[in-house]
């Protein structure tokens, strides 16, 4: 089945698209600088790579690339250079045929290719194509409406799928994207756009409620809904955010899923709600399986496209859940975190919530190291005073493992909390802090 990457261009031509401080390009602005910008490039290769900086002209770049007929390979800009080198082995030997140049093309034909985070081990490319992203944006807005009038902040990177679909469901639905000026604070950010909807990880939910709670005078945001994601969504922020009078939905998605899979209600702290329309959801030994149009074509794996579904079109996440009796879906955490101490079966986002709940703060992270008694013990990482750039004990350490131990079983208790040290993105590397935790282990 064909789709058009324009989608709403025709009935929303003059309907802003793109607002980029005091310029406003209109879908058929974007439209049309697109396909002059697609005539120019030099289809050498069909494979394109992208540095997504969160600027109008990559937005639009993205854009042409698709319409050359070209896959745009989404990368962070200023990436270390073996993170980068990682991920453009990976693309060496995919040689992906090149597609006409059109801006209407079978949904199942390549477009992009997107890096999962790799926070828990090696990152895969992931390739999309039109109709998984229509897919995706179609359902997202039966749960959000979204569309001519509304107006989205990219408030995440454009290289991670939750910030390459919001650009994707503006061009679906006829609603538009605004961008943040350079180093602007998401709170500024959200007043001067006077955005409606806006995509958030836990930890900048968590800070643009604590800068709020301390503007004076007080502000009043235009947002109509907060989407928080990228991982576990804590209780205590979706309350919080209730108490602010912001609507806040707890979401659950991923880059093989072309982002959201179930969306919550505002009212709703417990899951991350009902499955969106064109998703379902299976549960097989405490496993999420999901099926439907949005799993994307598949993951590169040497000169392969290799399919995610198994022959039954479901796709196995690797998360652990449940669904209530009325059909939402609750997290409980990552399949290949769970480890075993000492006999006893240790899920470290257990672990994390409760120590979300005493630190204060969303910032909370939990990996196993081994250990030649127990086999492996946990240890923590939490947000402290200072961010340090090597590893020490939190400030707090020895009053947090204290109120830990009245509230979890003694093998739930980490060995040692440490401070959260500097990383430069939203999610730090698991793989990371385990790596760092192992330094301060005693030898066996």
């Amino acid at each position: 089945m064909d789709y058009e990457l324009f989608a709403a261009s025709t009935a929303c031509s003059h309907e802003p698209l793109l607002i980029a401080g005091e310029t406003v390009w209109t879908h058929g602005d974007v439209l049309e600088r697109a396909t002059e910008r697609a005539r120019g490039i030099a289809m050498s290769s069909t494979v394109h790579v992208l540095e997504a900086e969160e600027r109008a002209e990559t937005l639009i770049e993205f854009c042409a690339i698709v319409i050359a007929g070209g896959v745009a390979a989404l990368i962070a800009p200023n990436e270390p250079v073996q993170r980068r080198l990682t991920r453009l082995t990976k693309l060496e030997d995919w040689k992906p045929k090149l597609r006409p140049f059109a801006t209407r093309f079978d949904g199942r034909l390549p477009i992009d290719v997107v890096f999962t985070s790799g926070s828990t081990g090696e990152p895969r490319a992931v390739v999309h194509g039109l109709e998984n992203h229509a897919v995706s944006a179609d359902g997202a807005a039966a749960r959000i409406p979204f569309g001519p009038g509304d107006r989205w902040l990219l408030s995440l990177p454009f290289h991670h799928i939750a910030g390459l679909s919001i650009w994707m469901r503006a061009l679906r639905s006829g609603g538009s994207v605004a961008l943040r000026l350079p180093g602007e604070p998401l709170v500024d950010a959200l007043i001067r756009t006077r955005a409606t909807h806006c995509s958030l990880v836990a930890k900048q939910a968590s800070d643009l409620l604590d800068r709020l709670a301390t503007r004076r005078p007080a502000v009043r945001l235009d947002l109509r809904a907060a989407l928080v994601g990228g991982g576990p969504v804590p209780t205590r922020l979706i309350e919080r955010a209730k108490d602010a009078a912001i609507p806040m939905h707890g979401t659950y998605g991923m880059t093989e899923t072309t982002a959201q899979v179930a969306t919550a209600r505002s009212d709703d702290a417990e899951s991350v709600g009902h499955p969106l329309p064109g998703r379902h959801i299976t549960i097989r030994g405490g496993e999420i399986l999901v099926d439907g149009s949005g799993i994307a074509l598949g993951r590169i794996e040497g000169d392969s496209l290799v399919p995610l579904a198994d022959d039954d079109g479901h796709f196995a996440t690797g998360d652990l859940g449940r669904l209530t009796g009325d059909g939402r879906l609750c997290i409980q955490g990552r399949k290949d975190r769970r480890f075993v101490s000492g006999g006893e079966n240790v899920s470290p986002e257990e672990i994390e919530a409760a120590l979300r709940n005493v630190a204060a703060t969303e910032e909370v992270y939990v990996v196993a190291v081994p250990d030649h008694r127990w086999g492996e013990r946990p240890v923590a990482f939490v947000a402290d005073i200072e961010t340090p750039r090597e590893l020490r004990r939190h400030s707090c350490e020895a009053r947090l493992l204290a109120e830990l131990a009245a509230r979890l079983p003694r093998f739930l208790v980490p060995d040692h909390v440490y401070a959260l040290p500097h990383s430069t993105s939203l999610k730090p590397s698991l793989v990371e802090l385990k790596r760092l935790a192992q330094q301060d282990r005693p030898a066996p």
